[in-house]
């Protein structure tokens, strides 16, 4: 729903998509590479002025008419806090788990805020803001629920890029990632946008990624690697037959054992982790599966795989101990154990990540792919492979995700500004667990009220 009345602003065109920020923490940062805030995405209010970190494109005068949300959890009044008085679509699971606070006396005349459910149990997880502007797209997609603690209290990540009006009817088959079809498919899956047809009005030519979206549901053939996991199955494959083609003929590395290098995950849940599920995940990240490797699962697992989550005393130190909620790690097993690794965010010691990232580190610590969303590690997240009566496989998913994967480095040269160039707000050398250490639950920290 697009208003009568447009807001006048002032933003600064992103034209490029080519990073990932993180959210700058009032009274911690602001003025590091990463930084981005609020008010830089969205351009309001229009008296404030942009961080000084956050110098992609030139400024232009560009006139706000709707803006599209989907989140898991909201605060009405920090939505009208942040947002400008410009029609607004609100997108949240049938039952929020975050009791909305009573609406403040300042905002009480407002009535352009709508709040929609999905017709269904499934949980939306994704975090999809598209802001329409007279001039432009802007499509933001991160892992920041709209209520303050997000913002103020935990690092999240965020990727936009600004999409101009289309001058062809062309420019969704031009795409070389497809995105604008990804977005306007993932967008009509919500069953919410009365009208997705504004979204064919763009080009989407220059965008830098790939859209990696889960949809809830029983995905078979013509549609298995569409979404989840085995959509970015899909996609790393691409990029490891490139990778080892320019392994092959690199005389520089070793090219006897192809799979010799690791992928990093980053989350702020785990779920519950069987064998069988991950292997068919990692298989995605990796690009083959562990247990048909001829060594022993877990120490391949060992090898390959890093999961970092902050231990226990991590979070009991931290200033922001009081968001250890937001954090749970589920798996009961323990063959993970010597796969987990602690985190904060490097930037300021204490600060909880509620970031979701991964990557797949290559020889000599480049950086393969990366990705950066709402996804967790978990089944409701990337989906569960299965297979039918007629033993044709099929993928079941449970909830709404959405990231981005940036392909950066494909083997044959070496570009560290396509990707990382990205700035991480932990150490990519993280510590391991030692005896000591346990993985946090939020059970352990009311038992120790």
């Amino acid at each position: 729903v697009r208003g009568e009345k447009d807001y006048f602003c002032k933003i600064k065109w992103n034209k490029g998509g080519e990073r990932v920020y993180f959210n700058s923490v009032p009274g911690v940062y602001s003025d590091h590479q990463s930084c981005i805030t609020l008010r830089d995405i969205v351009g309001y209010p229009q008296s404030v002025a942009f961080s000084k970190n956050f110098t992609t494109g030139e400024e232009i005068e560009t006139q706000l008419k709707s803006v599209f949300v989907t989140t898991l959890l909201y605060d009405v009044n920090f939505v009208y806090q942040s947002f400008p008085n410009v029609p607004i679509t609100l997108m949240c699971p049938p039952k929020n788990v975050h009791k909305t606070t009573q609406i403040a006396e300042q905002y009480k005349t407002r009535v352009n805020l709508r709040i929609v459910h999905y017709p269904d149990r499934a949980v939306i997880h994704a975090k999809l803001w598209l802001f329409e502007y007279t001039s432009h797209l802007r499509v933001t997609i991160s892992s920041a629920n709209l209520n303050p603690m997000d913002w103020d209290g935990m690092t999240e990540n965020f990727w936009f890029q600004d999409f101009p009006l289309s001058t062809t009817k062309d420019t969704l088959l031009d795409s070389p990632t497809q995105f604008g079809a990804d977005l306007i498919d993932f967008s009509r899956s919500l069953l919410t946008l009365e009208d997705t047809n504004f979204l064919y009005n763009y080009d989407y030519r220059l965008a830098k990624v790939y859209i990696v979206s889960s949809v809830p549901g029983y995905h078979k053939e013509p549609s298995l690697h569409k979404y989840g996991h085995m959509r970015m199955r899909h996609l790393t494959s691409q990029f490891f037959e490139r990778y080892k083609k320019g392994k092959a003929t690199d005389s520089s590395t070793d090219s006897s054992d192809p799979y010799c290098n690791h992928v990093c995950i980053q989350t702020s849940n785990v779920g519950s982790l069987q064998k069988n599920w991950a292997n068919d995940v990692l298989e995605s990240f990796l690009g083959y599966p562990l247990i048909n490797n001829k060594q022993n699962f877990e120490n391949t697992l060992t090898e390959k795989v890093k999961i970092l989550f902050p231990t226990l005393q991590t979070i009991k130190k931290s200033p922001y101990a009081q968001h250890g909620w937001y954090f749970y790690w589920c798996d009961k097993s323990r063959y993970l154990d010597d796969c987990i690794y602690d985190i904060h965010d490097v930037r300021f010691p204490g600060l909880l990540l509620h970031s979701k990232v991964y990557y797949y580190r290559c020889d000599g610590g480049s950086v393969g792919w990366f990705y950066a969303g709402s996804h967790n590690i978990s089944r409701s997240a990337w989906g569960k492979l299965g297979y039918g009566r007629n033993q044709k496989m099929h993928l079941t998913i449970s909830n709404f995700e959405l990231g981005v994967l940036f392909m950066c480095n494909d083997g044959e040269k070496e570009d560290k500004e396509s990707c990382l160039g990205q700035y991480l707000p932990f150490s990519l050398c993280p510590r391991k667990y030692d005896v000591n250490d346990k993985v946090w639950n939020p059970p352990d920290f009311a038992n120790k009220r």
